[in-house]
């Protein structure tokens, strides 16, 4: 399956993402900020990122743009907690930067694996359309 970078500074939701994801047969990486996030995605480079746009040291959209800029084609799914006026500017800014994917927190069981469904499925689709062309 997929290796998937989870960049969240909340302890629960890195726990409930990881559970979910390595029941789906994904291997999960975890960073608890920005920076940390960069250096993990730097040293081993994942099928997925999902970064939540409100950290310590980085935020969400910094990661977006330098994960962005290094590898165009990785999928970026971002997340967002804050009020809803806030959540929908960050969520709008980071698909404008490259995320591929949004989740609102809080968010289900299924619109997390949906998401990451979309995106993984988006990426094999992209690199068998450029191994066939």
């Amino acid at each position: 399956m997929a290796d998937i970078l989870v960049i969240e500074d909340d302890v629960m939701l890195q726990r409930v993402l990881t559970r979910l994801l390595e029941r789906a047969g994904h291997t999960v990486r975890l960073a608890a900020d920005g920076r940390n996030g960069l250096l993990e995605f730097r040293e081993r480079r994942p099928d997925l990122v999902i970064a939540d746009l409100q950290m310590p040291q980085l935020n969400g959209i910094e990661v977006i743009l330098m994960v962005h800029a290094a590898d165009p084609a990785l999928p970026i799914i971002a997340m967002s907690g804050a009020d809803r006026a806030e959540t929908l500017g960050l969520l709008n800014a980071a698909q404008a930067f490259g995320a591929v994917g949004l989740l609102t927190k809080p968010f289900t069981i299924e619109e997390a694996r949906t998401a990451v469904h979309a995106a993984l499925t988006a990426r094999r689709d992209r690199a068998t359309g450029e191994a066939a062309g």
